[in-house]
């Protein structure tokens, strides 16, 4: 045996009979204890308990006591004080509140103690009478009655209330009178009813489709504040039925466990449920337009399209028809999707969930991955997305296995019927890093108020537009001002969202760096929201009377992050929130079936003026919120072709019209909706003395054109009668959708002048048709979603189409980028927040979509959208999808609200005519085959993002009223129409090989003539500058241009211009920062912002603010400054090779492009200069601004 080998063996004799046991005696101490209600002797569990040490020096510890209540801490060091720090659990239906144990300290002497035992031994560090912690009693009630419109009881149904920032879920039943009683502490907390179905859902007659209430209480000091809060239900009388089979039409095996029937409106009143032992089932909903939606989890059997229909009382005895929706069958599935999951080190990682999506249509499937990482899944034929679904231990709750991230983006999968696609692998990237987090007031005091809220990652790639990318898998909930998350090691900008009322704002983020196997600390410093803006519920104007009896919320945004929310105060009209300094954007939404103590009701419309700015040196702003009262009526009667009355169409009453887009005054702008009952009967109250225009729309599945708009301007107290029919349509549009040469599937969508609407979808071959009315003009366009991240369009053709057939061909020729799509899973009890690249964010409260369980979100940007007269999305789209721990679609109204944050783009607005006034932001409806504007929308009009907040999830856009044609062409079954003026129309700014001065924001654009070979004009998109990008040592300081010149004949791109050009960008010093002025340059990059490079041509005009290069115009365009020596002079430039930039992070090489090194000029004294094309630039910047 070697000396070496002695040595050390002896190293390890010392270590394992020596020191070990002494280590072991430093980490041996334990804190147990037992959670208990109030009685002080029944168990509590799922109580969430927070182990720390009192100075916050490590990472906080986290666990929930068991169905005994018990809990425990073990290896905690000795001579450490540590503190215990409880949350009552979600689901808490006695409504609990956690005592403060914050003032007691633990510290251990001894490594063998063990503090606070149930019963006899141990020490109780509180008291010695105490064994167990208790939780306590609220002191405030919520009581109330729950009855039916005809005003009889309902009992046995539960009244549920949701704490709006914090952990909180409590639930009552009502009792044969339909009263019940909450006991809650202090905070908002949304208030609703919810049936309790008990495994029969035939038998629940009645449906709640209002939006919860919200209560608030400063404190739960004894005695306690009582309030009162009553519901009143919707009959529920009508009966829906049917069986599901298999794609044979056989009886399915256990289908009880593994299919369910929903049936759902956005107007709320939907039902749902599993189905019998033999497939059938039975549903009650009120009279109207429904879906209903079957979700199979059955291994070789898919959903089914959407079934639409009308349910109505037809011969008007009180009995509602029903629906017999007959035999189901599912869709069989004989297309099979494989593929791998691996790591980051190329091992094979088993038990993943992998989901996959169809895209634009219906459609779910799943599976596990094997012990060799493999999966397959089953589907039907079309594309689909593929992507690994992150479960709720990536997002805080971490065990001792090996913790993955999902940074990859969805796989996009096209399959045939029958075929199999193989080699879809996921690469997941193993989270070796840890991030434990705190948030901490302006002193540094960890904010344990803060019960809940949402960490988010973002990393420095982007990902289609500008801005960091974010992605959803990394990112955990806070709790008590803590958090923990596992990230890959790497620098990344840490991030936080608040829910709203929380008291605090978050700051900028906060940069951390990670390593493996480590944790990094991150304190995140929150500002305290000490402004307030206030005001009252006001009649007409500022100087109204104020209006009292009406439920009413105000809310406010300020960014994507911040938050915050009021509700009106019955008694006095009131309203006050408390938001922090920076601009704040104001909405609001009224019940439109509540009236005041005269008996008035009213109609929300967006303000005019929301902008409200709180600063260091005035914290207080008043901001009275101004409604119009209903003081008039519309009604009439919707009628199909043959003259009957149609029940459940939507009547739609608008103040916009196509000859106002462009030139609107939100002052003036209202939109109301309502359903036609039985016999087609409708009536809706208004505010007198404004033009409306009332349209119809009913599902799809009815093949009516709709009739045209017609306009009524009530009088005070009178009622004006708009009586309107469908007709059966008299003239086709024909044609093929082709990109080049190539035939698209596209999507064809049309709206016509008089208010009517079709779409349809092309086949394989490019072939379209689309019904419509002859005697109006027609705007055509089609849309093709290439790819998840890529579309491209028609231009929008205006036809007045004959009675017959008429024929237009539709050529793809402008392209988009989009979003990838994103899938997470997370707990249901979590708050979370999901951001896309191009900004959008989905911010959802704990508890709002399930009060139990996981939930998977699904969120994807998609352009095949319909455009009508009044709603015409001014861009993309968003298809936000959801579904429970079952695997089944969230169709009912949320618990409470979502916030989902769109932006838009100034230069879009300006293409397309219109202004910010124009903008409104809602979701498509597919039950009465229309838009609806969002009831609870606001215009950031500082950072180009429009907000709303929703009870529901489907496709989402920002929109406004498209334009009303100055000209049309007709069309027949002999002819192709021709292309006319519609409203993204452009005129040519430059002739073939002429030379001008362009504009565009804050762009100058000099080309020289010669550079253009045809009649042509710039096309500018304008990315804005949200987290600046840093590449080498140099900073973002304008926003991002995306420069092109078009054809003016078929918008197509110039991508080789003959010529180049000067570019120039204004500035202003304010953008700069702490960046050196002299360092400005021009960057450029090629891809879409990937990699940048700089422009050696780059000058610099100081005293203009301005700075230009030359350069080949086709990419992205940016002003930037970081740190060199730089000369301003403007001289003349002569080409060598460029240098090399690299990025700092990633070491990544810019590409190469001619570098033009000064040269001294010469100086002719006999003859006056020529001005060269530098010199030429800035005789237009000197141009004073329009």
């Amino acid at each position: 045996m070697s000396k070496k080998f002695l040595g050390f063996f002896s190293v390890l004799f010392f270590f394992f009979f020596f020191l070990s046991p002494l280590l072991s005696r430093l980490y041996s101490a334990t804190v147990q204890g037992k959670a208990v209600k109030s009685d002080g002797l029944t168990a509590l569990p799922n109580a969430e308990i927070m182990l720390r040490t009192s100075n916050w020096s490590s990472g906080s510890l986290w666990t929930t006591s068991a169905s005994d209540g018990m809990f425990s801490f073990s290896n905690l060091s000795t001579s450490v004080n540590y503190v215990l720090e409880m949350r009552a659990p979600w689901s808490n239906p006695d409504g609990l509140i956690a005592p403060d144990l914050s003032s007691t300290t633990i510290t251990f002497t001894d490594s063998s103690q063990t503090y606070y035992r149930d019963g006899t031994g141990g020490t109780n560090f509180d008291s010695s009478s105490r064994a167990v912690i208790a939780f306590v009693t609220p002191n405030n009630t919520i009581t109330g009655t729950l009855t039916k419109s005809n005003g009889n009881p309902i009992s046995g149904a539960y009244v549920e209330a949701y704490k709006e920032m914090g952990m909180g879920w409590i639930q009552t039943t009502t009792n044969a009178s339909g009263q019940y009683t909450l006991r809650v502490g202090s905070g908002a907390w949304m208030v609703t009813p919810r049936a309790n179905y008990g495994g029969s859902p035939e038998s629940v007659d009645w449906t709640y489709n209002k939006q919860p209430t919200r209560v608030k209480f400063t404190d739960n000091n004894a005695p306690g504040t009582s309030t009162t809060v009553d519901f009143t239900a919707q009959t529920a009388n009508c009966s829906i039925t049917g069986t599901v089979l298999d794609p044979d039409g056989n009886a399915l095996s256990n289908p009880q466990s593994s299919v369910y029937v929903s049936v759902w409106s956005y107007q709320g009143g939907g039902n749902g449920a599993n189905v019998g032992a033999d497939g059938s089932f039975t549903l009650r909903v009120p009279e109207g337009s429904y879906n209903l939606g079957v979700s199979s989890w059955q291994a070789n059997y898919g959903s089914p399209t959407d079934i639409k229909f009308t349910v109505k009382d037809a011969n008007s005895d009180g009995n509602c028809d029903g629906y017999a929706a007959g035999n189901i069958r599912l869709v069989a599935k004989n297309s099979t999707i494989t593929g791998r999951v691996v790591d980051s080190n190329g091992a094979r990682v088993a038990n993943k969930m992998v989901n996959t999506w169809k895209m634009n249509g219906g459609g779910w499937g799943y599976a596990t991955t094997n012990s060799d990482g493999d999966y397959s899944i089953m589907v039907s034929a079309g594309t689909w997305m593929v992507s690994v679904s992150q479960d709720p231990g990536m997002s805080g709750n971490y065990g001792g296995e090996t913790t993955y991230i999902n940074n990859q983006a969805p796989l996009q999968v096209t399959i045939a019927d029958g075929a199999t696609s193989s080699g879809n692998n996921i690469t997941l990237q193993i989270a070796n890093a840890t991030i434990s987090g705190r948030l901490v007031d302006s002193d540094g005091n960890t904010l344990t108020s803060l019960e809940m809220g949402y960490a988010y990652v973002e990393t420095g790639e982007s990902s289609n537009g500008p801005g960091p990318m974010m992605y959803s898998s990394m990112g955990a909930p806070v709790k008590n001002g803590t958090f923990t998350l596992k990230v890959p090691a790497g620098i990344y900008n840490v991030g936080i969202s608040l829910p709203p009322g929380a008291g605090y704002c978050p700051s900028t983020a906060t940069e951390v760096t990670t390593t493996a196997n480590a944790t990094a600390s991150a304190t995140l410093t929150m500002n305290q929201a000490t402004g307030t803006i206030s005001g009252y519920l006001k009649k007409d104007s500022d100087s109204g009377s104020t209006i009292t009896g009406v439920r009413a919320e105000v809310f406010a945004n300020s960014g994507t992050m911040n938050f915050a929310m009021a509700t009106v105060n019955t008694t006095d009209g009131s309203y006050s929130m408390q938001v922090c300094p920076g601009d704040w954007y104001i909405g609001y939404w009224i019940d439109p079936s509540l009236t005041d103590g005269e008996s008035n009701t009213y109609l929300r419309q967006p303000p005019s003026n929301n902008k409200v700015t709180i600063s260091g040196g005035s914290l207080t702003q008043t901001k009275n919120i101004i409604v119009k009262k209903n003081d008039a009526t519309i009604s009439g009667t919707i009628k199909d072709p043959g003259g009957d009355g149609l029940a459940g169409a939507w009547v739609s009453i608008d103040t916009r019209s196509n000859d106002t887009a462009g030139s609107f005054s939100r002052e003036s702008m209202f939109n109301q909706g309502t359903m036609t009952d039985s016999t087609g009967a409708y009536s809706a109250k208004v505010p007198s003395g404004t033009t409306y225009y009332v349209q119809t729309f009913v599902p799809p599945s009815y093949s009516y054109i709709n009739p045209s708009r017609v306009a009524a301007t009530p009088t005070s107290g009178g009622t004006s009668t708009v009586n309107l029919q469908f007709t059966n349509a008299d003239a086709t549009i024909a044609g093929t959708v082709k990109q080049g040469d190539t035939p698209k599937p596209a999507f064809v969508t049309g709206w016509s002048e008089a208010g009517g609407y079709s779409g349809t979808t092309a086949d394989s071959n490019g072939n379209y048709s689309l019904s419509v009315s002859s005697g109006t003009n027609w705007h055509i366009r089609a849309m093709y979603d290439v790819s998840k991240t890529s579309f491209i369009r028609s231009n929008e053709s205006v036809v007045s189409p004959t009675a017959g057939s008429n024929s237009l061909n539709l050529s793809l020729s402008n392209s988009g980028s989009m979003p990838d799509s994103t899938t997470v899973t997370y707990t249901a009890t979590n708050q979370k927040t999901i951001t896309l690249s191009d900004g959008t964010t989905i911010n959802i409260p704990a508890g709002a979509l399930a009060s139990s369980g996981t939930v998977t979100v699904t969120v994807t940007a998609k352009a095949q959208l319909p455009n009508q007269s009044l709603a015409t999305p001014v861009n993309i789209g968003y298809d936000i999808t959801a579904l429970d721990s079952n695997g089944s679609e969230i169709t009912s109204t949320f618990n409470s609200n979502v916030t989902i944050v769109m932006p838009y783009s100034e230069a879009t607005l300006t293409a397309l005519g219109i202004t910010e006034d124009d903008l409104l932001a809602g979701y498509w409806d597919t039950t009465t085959n229309a838009w609806k504007t969002a009831d609870n929308t606001s215009i950031d009009t500082d950072n180009n993002t429009i907000t709303i907040t929703i009870n529901h999830f489907t496709d989402f856009a920002p929109f406004s009223a498209g334009k009303r044609s100055t000209s049309s062409s007709s069309s027949s079954s002999s002819s192709s129409s021709s292309s006319s003026s519609s409203s993204s129309v452009k005129s040519a700014q430059l002739l073939a090989k002429s030379g001008g001065v362009l504009t565009a924001d804050d762009v100058i654009m000099i080309v020289e003539p010669g550079t253009l070979p045809w009649d042509s004009y710039l096309s500018s998109t304008i990315h804005t500058k949200k987290h600046p990008h840093h590449f080498g040592s140099y900073w973002q300081v304008s926003h991002i241009y995306d420069l092109w010149f078009r054809s003016f004949f078929n918008d197509a791109k110039i991508v080789d211009p003959l010529k180049p050009s000067i570019i120039a960008i204004r500035y202003n010093t304010n953008q700069l920062g702490k960046l050196p002025e002299k360092s400005m340059k021009i960057a450029y990059s090629a891809d879409e912002g990937k990699t940048w490079r700089i422009l050696p041509t780059s000058v610099l005009d100081m005293k203009n603010k301005t700075v230009g290069a030359l350069t080949i115009t086709k990419g992205y365009y940016m002003a930037v400054a970081g740190f060199g020596n730089i000369s301003s002079d403007i001289v003349p430039f002569k080409t060598e090779k460029s240098e090399v930039i690299k990025d700092i992070k990633k070491q990544e090489k810019i590409q190469k492009q001619e570098r033009y090194a000064v040269v001294e000029p010469k100086t002719d004294l006999a003859k006056p200069k020529q001005k060269n094309i530098f010199q030429k630039i800035f005789d237009s910047i000197l141009k004073p601004r329009k």
